[in-house]
């Protein structure tokens, strides 16, 4: 019996372009619910995982993105990755890892961010990926109305992009059909129990549940990004749902030939209740 825990529910895979980690580096924010997501800089070095942090205080808290929303700003992170796609140029001689990028877009389009959050292990090539497109995208579309915070961070992982980009919606759903398996299912119920295990929730009553979409790297289990898609609003709770994220991680890695490097996983922390699974807008 795992006490003080009444409800998280599982993740569920989120057919997100791994949009990469969908916020700046926490410490950056001047408020912790302008924060609502962040990105693990890591190297290439398998395992390695230094937790993130962030000070929550006691602070406006933002009204939760629906599902209709995050609908739309799914959509619209995709054609930006689409539009990256364009001009992400890997020689053809480069068969190594390739970086893990994060833009920032505002709300009025413009790119006010660029940045390699996980390094390919070949600087040469993260620079001329990273300066190319800096070059080549200095804006983009306006993001939908009504997204947290003051910009729009998307992750860009290149073979996820490519899945997304090179194939139609339904090869990408007959494609994924394969990967519904009791294996991926273990993992998913696996993630879900090391969360839960690790929250420690203070003891308030009454509070609103907490949605996080983490993006976890399939090969080593390190966290890549993080999302807060709806706050408590109790922040010692918020806080309490972070650490719980960085305690679990490394998660396990994904043993199976999985065709892209990274997966989106959908935690929902609740006080009153314990459900197997949460069905998400984007799962199968």
């Amino acid at each position: 019996m795992l006490p003080r825990i009444k409800k998280i529910y599982a993740p569920t895979i989120i057919l997100t372009l791994l949009m990469a980690a969908s916020i700046p580096v926490l410490a950056k924010y001047k408020s912790p619910y302008e924060a609502v997501s962040s990105t693990q800089n890591t190297s290439t070095q398998r395992r390695s995982y230094k937790p993130f942090t962030n000070a929550f205080e006691d602070m406006e808290c933002p009204t939760p993105m629906d599902g209709e929303l995050l609908k739309r700003l799914n959509s619209y992170k995709h054609s930006v990755q689409k539009q990256v796609f364009q001009y992400w140029k890997v020689p053809s001689d480069y068969s190594g890892r390739m970086p893990v990028m994060l833009i920032k877009v505002d709300r009025l389009g413009k790119v006010t961010a660029f940045d390699v959050i996980r390094t390919s292990g070949n600087v040469p090539i993260d620079s001329a990926i990273r300066e190319t497109l800096m070059r080549e995208l200095p804006s983009v579309t306006s993001p939908p109305i009504g997204f947290i915070g003051d910009t729009v961070t998307i992750e860009l992982i290149y073979d996820v992009i490519e899945f997304y980009t090179t194939h139609s919606e339904d090869e990408q759903t007959a494609l994924m059909s394969v990967y519904q398996t009791p294996e991926v299912d273990r993992w998913l119920k696996k993630v879900t129990y090391l969360s839960q295990k690790a929250w420690k929730p203070p003891a308030y009553k009454n509070i609103k549940e907490v949605v996080v979409l983490v993006t976890i790297d399939t090969q080593d289990g390190s966290i890549i990004h993080y999302e807060f898609t709806q706050f408590s609003c109790v922040p010692m709770v918020d806080k309490s749902v972070l650490d719980a994220i960085n305690q679990a991680a490394p998660y396990p890695t994904l043993k199976i030939n999985y065709p892209m490097s990274a997966i989106t996983v959908e935690l929902v922390f609740e006080h009153d209740a314990y459900t197997p699974i949460r069905k998400s807008p984007w799962s199968f």
